[in-house]
């Protein structure tokens, strides 16, 4: 089956209007329209749209906000940063992750500009005041833009009370940051990562 993920720019302030009210709530996933499916796989709870910039210009996403403290946005390449292992996510996309990351939170990298290699990547995942874990593994997906990153549960064990859980991707040229925010991130009554 093939990926549905979008890539979109966001609205900003978007985010605080989701909670247990997202039509991922409401609705079962047949009857979620094309634009709730862009929606939650680009700019939801689960789906971060972030830039990819050079080292020294690290940016969180959503980009908006240090974009609204220095004035216009600054151009660059764009990658969406999507929870894949989520229940909306997986129901979302009809598909069954690759062998091999099972008992791992799988985060995606969707870049459509192919800046991103695999091979040399280093991507952690941490909670605040928890160490930060490592990703154990890395593969591309089917659809070649996009590289998901799998992390041990085990090792990093999140919970709803968890107020901030970044993950970070460093290459020798680019670096991307997403926050994702676990009290938002539920589904059908359930956290979901």
């Amino acid at each position: 089956m093939t990926r549905r993920c979008f890539f979109l720019v966001p609205l900003f302030g978007l985010a605080r209007a989701w909670g247990a009210t997202g039509f991922w709530n409401r609705k079962s996933p047949r009857e979620w329209t094309d634009a709730e499916l862009h929606e939650l796989t680009t700019k939801s709870p689960w789906a971060q749209d972030a830039r990819i910039d050079p080292k020294t210009n690290v940016v969180l996403a959503p980009p908006e906000e240090k974009d609204a403290k220095n004035g216009a946005g600054r151009p660059g390449a764009r990658a969406v940063v999507c929870w894949e292992s989520a229940k909306p996510i997986l129901d979302a996309l009809g598909n069954i992750l690759p062998g091999g990351l099972e008992g791992h939170y799988v985060i995606g990298v969707k870049d459509r500009e192919r800046q991103i290699q695999p091979l040399t990547a280093s991507a952690t995942l941490e909670a605040k005041g928890k160490e930060p874990v490592q990703a154990g593994v890395v593969v591309r997906a089917r659809d070649v833009e996009t590289i998901l990153f799998g992390f041990s549960r085990e090792l990093l064990p999140l919970t709803v009370r968890d107020r901030e859980v970044l993950f970070s991707l460093d290459t020798d040229q680019v670096a991307v940051k997403a926050k994702f925010d676990p009290k938002e991130m539920i589904y059908r009554g359930q956290l979901a990562l």
